[in-house]
């Protein structure tokens, strides 16, 4: 039992970590499109920024009600990699312990 629990959460911190470089690329990918390093138009890019988008989107517009408008500037993606990363510093720190603690695995 204890096996399958140490993989559920290395499965979870996998997916937060995943879920973290999502939005760094898409982050990237918006400057690149904005300062015409990359042609917007391209299939390519425009299917790469619509996947991004829709895997972001979500948790960008929760925290846009959130956040105060400022000048124009989209401080969603920076506020949403700080709550992934804190995210993923509560599954380490505080779930994994305590839910193997929980199951009687040696921590």
């Amino acid at each position: 039992m204890c096996e399958l629990i140490s993989f559920l959460i290395v499965a979870a911190v996998f997916m937060v970590d995943l879920y973290w470089w999502i939005i760094v690329i898409g982050v990237v990918l918006y400057y690149l499109v904005e300062f015409n390093v990359i042609n917007a138009y391209n299939p390519f890019v425009q299917s790469i920024r619509s996947f991004l988008h829709a895997l972001t989107e979500p948790l960008y517009r929760a925290l846009r009600r959130l956040m105060p408008n400022i000048r124009g500037v989209d401080l969603a993606p920076f506020a949403a990699i700080i709550l992934v990363v804190l995210v993923r510093l509560f599954i380490i720190m505080v779930v994994q312990p305590n839910l193997l603690r929980g199951f009687g695995c040696p921590v």
